[in-house]
This record gives C-alpha cells, structure tokens and sequence, in this order.
C-alpha cells in the first residue's frame, strides 16, 4: 500500500507500464484522496509497518480467535461520497467463502435423501403448480398483425371460399372480349411469334394504374387519342420508352369513350374526382377472425384507385388488369368483393357521404362492372 502512495503521488510512465495487476493501475489513481492516507496510517497503526506484516502478525497471534474471520482493518464508510475503501484480512475473507461452501455442501447432500413425493413446503409447492399451468390468456392475440392491408383480406376472402388466388397474365393473352371490337394487337399470338420483353405482367398492371392516375381528364375529347397522352407523359418524363412500348393505347382509348370514362370526366371538369386515395382504417378483430374473442382493433389500409361525387353520394372505382374471358364478369366480382367493400367502408367513415356504386373497370374486357352494394335493390 505504501508503494501504491509513492506512485500515485506521480503516475510515472514507467511505472504503470511496471504494473503487473489492474490493482496496480488503479490503486495509484486512488493515493492522492485523503481516505487513502487514513487507510494507510489507521492499518499499519501509524509504526510504517505494511498491513500485510501487520495481517500475518495478528493472524499468528489470533489463530484460535474465531471473530478472526469478520475482521476488518479499514472501512471508509461515510468518509468519501464518491466511493468506499474497506481493506480486509485476506484469511477472514477465504474463511467465509469455505464455510458459505460447506452450508451448500450440507445443503445439497440433504436434497439427495429428501422424498419427493412429500411437500415439506404447502404454500410453496401451490405457488410451483400455479406457475406450471399457468397459460397466458391473450396467446392467441400474439400471433395478431398490428397493421394489415386490403390485398390481404381479399386473399383471406378467397381462401375461405377455396377459390384461386389471383393470376395476372401477359396481356398479349387476353381473348377478344366483344366480337367485332378486337384488332390485331388483341388475338392471341403463339409464341413462336411473342418477343421477349422485360416488364412483367405485375408491372404491367402497376402501369396501367399509374397512368390512370394521370390521365389528363380535362383534354379528352374527340381529337385527343391515347397514344397522345402516353407521349405526353414520356416527354414529361413519367414513363421511360420501354415502359410505354408495352402499354397498349387502344385500352385508354375505349376507357375515354365508355360511359365510365365520361362520367369520370365530368365529375373532374367539377373538382369531384379523387385518385389514388390512401386510407387507414380500424376494425375489430372478431370481424377478421371471428374464432377468437378478442376485444382489441386491427388497423387496414389501402390506396382507392378513384371515386368520384355524384348528387351527393360516391362512386367507387376499382382498375383491374386480371386475365379474364368474355362472360366471366362474375370471376372479378367474387375476387375482389371484400376488398371493395373495405374500400367503401373507409370511405364512408372518412367522409361521412354514402357510397351507392361500386365499380370495377376491367382493362381485360374493356368494360366496367358493377358491384352489388349490401342494403341496395339488384
């Protein structure tokens, strides 16, 4: 201890590289506090004697004395508020950790002949049961998504009813829907005679959906044409020239000129149109999951692709660019009902206006379907 007081009083280089412990390093750090100096003088009781001849002295005299085991040199308690110094006979320290070993020596031979078929301890073998068999009473919540989307519900949906889940398909398949209103572009081709082409069919809708969110309803008349509003938007820099190549103007084009495209038109020359509408909507578990009992909410989103007002109530529409034949409207009706019906839902709730249509307008067909709404007259 005397060395560590010389040594903290300059914090020599060469004499922290001469360490040979941690206590060497930090017992210096420690020499200059007042503490220390107590420490000093208080164990080697002021004669210059190291506490460790002092310790091996009273230990020679007072190997018969058994409170030689809780002896104590020195104890700073209360003298430093940032730390406590307490120097302690070594013996009495090796003394009390060989007497905690023989009590669980003792302790662990007393187990072995133990029976274990007898509760030595009522109230604590109750507590062990009650633990064993306790089962946690919202387990089945845990496997719950905090956030699910539509596109998952109508999945869910089709699931239940065992009905195929969504195929999206090359357009370049789609049979002629109306006899007399096909060209060349929509009959099949074999494929020795399809090319090769990058986008697929999910980025193809992905496609179609933004270019119906852009499309410019306040220039279509009887000289704007489809094929005009793509190079628009490719001069705009909205779609790259691989991007156009494979959308097909002709499907726009009979959008524009349907009875859909033109309500849609009028409802944007008054401002009612709205594309693209993002929703978060919360709803009770027991209505996605009906098994479980469960008083807690899911929150649901999803995006509307465009509604518009009319006399003071909505119309919903939904793009679709599902592969479909001709007299098979029905299929995209079953497939995508729970999922309009959510949409019509958080758009209720959201604006507080009644929704009376909803639509599905089928790129595949080139028409738009009607959807029954629940509560109103077929």
């Amino acid at each position: 201890m005397q060395s560590w007081d010389l040594t903290g009083a300059s914090l020599q280089h060469s004499a922290l590289l001469g360490a040979a412990t941690y206590l060497d390093w930090i017992m210096p750090a420690l020499a200059d506090r007042p503490i220390f100096g107590q420490c000093i003088s208080q164990v080697t009781d002021g004669k210059g004697q190291d506490p460790s001849d002092l310790q091996e002295n009273e230990m020679t005299q007072e190997t018969e004395d058994p409170s030689v085991k809780d002896r104590v040199l020195y104890d700073s308690t209360d003298q430093d508020p940032l730390f406590r110094l307490e120097v302690i006979c070594a013996d009495a320290q090796i003394a009390g950790e060989m007497e905690q070993l023989e009590h669980i020596l003792l302790r662990r031979e007393a187990l072995k002949h133990q029976d274990i078929t007898k509760e030595y301890d009522a109230e604590l073998a109750e507590q062990l049961r009650c633990q064993r068999e306790y089962q946690y009473p919202y387990a089945n919540e845990q496997k719950l998504p905090v956030k699910i989307s539509v596109t998952e519900l109508k999945r869910r949906a089709m699931e239940q009813q065992k009905m195929a889940v969504r195929a999206e398909v090359p357009e370049d398949e789609v049979t002629e829907t109306v006899p007399g209103t096909a060209d060349r572009h929509d009959i099949p081709q074999p494929k020795f005679r399809q090319t090769e082409e990058s986008i697929g069919a999910a980025e193809r809708g992905t496609l179609y959906h933004f270019v119906m969110e852009h499309l410019p309803y306040e220039q279509m008349g009887d000289h704007f044409t489809a094929e005009m509003m793509l190079a628009q938007m490719q001069k705009a820099g909205l779609l790259r020239e691989e991007e156009r190549n494979c959308l097909k103007p002709q499907k726009f084009d009979r959008f524009m000129q349907s009875v859909l495209g033109k309500r849609m038109q009028q409802a944007a020359k008054r401002g009612a149109l709205r594309r693209e509408q993002q929703f978060m909507l919360e709803i009770p578990v027991m209505e996605l999951y009906p098994e479980l009992e469960s008083e807690e909410t899911v929150l649901v989103q999803g995006i509307i692709d465009a509604c518009f007002e009319e006399d003071g109530e909505w119309v919903l529409v939904d793009y679709k660019t599902d592969y479909v034949r001709y007299g098979m409207e029905q299929t995209l009706v079953d497939r995508y009902r729970v999922q309009l019906e959510q949409y019509a839902r958080a758009l209720e709730q959201l604006t507080g206006m009644k929704v009376r249509e909803q639509i599905i307008y089928s790129f595949a067909l080139d028409k738009h379907i009607p959807v029954h709404v629940c509560g109103q007259k077929k």
